[in-house]
């Protein structure tokens, strides 16, 4: 039995972009990608999110770390009366 342990991979930004840019390849699956740079899909699947990596995003909004945007705002409730009218 192997004790071996495998090291995490470290991705330049340059890197993530390129793969990022193929991944929108209507002719070729995020699976097939992944699998070519012998990578997690998931991996790459969250790259394609992060503005930094997919320029599309990056003309919307600025990056954020998912848990800075609005955590713990909610949006003010609009109360209305649904009481009948009376006649």
């Amino acid at each position: 039995m192997s004790t071996k342990t495998r090291q995490r991979r470290r991705y330049t930004d340059e890197f993530k972009r390129q793969v990022v840019a193929e991944s929108f390849d209507p002719e070729v699956s995020v699976a097939e990608i992944a699998r070519r740079y012998e990578m997690n899909a998931n991996a790459l699947f969250n790259w394609r999110k992060d503005p930094r990596f997919n320029p599309a995003l990056a003309e919307r909004e600025p990056h954020l770390p998912a848990r800075s945007r609005r955590a713990g705002r909610l949006a003010p409730a609009q109360l209305r009366d649904l009481r009948p009218t009376p006649c």
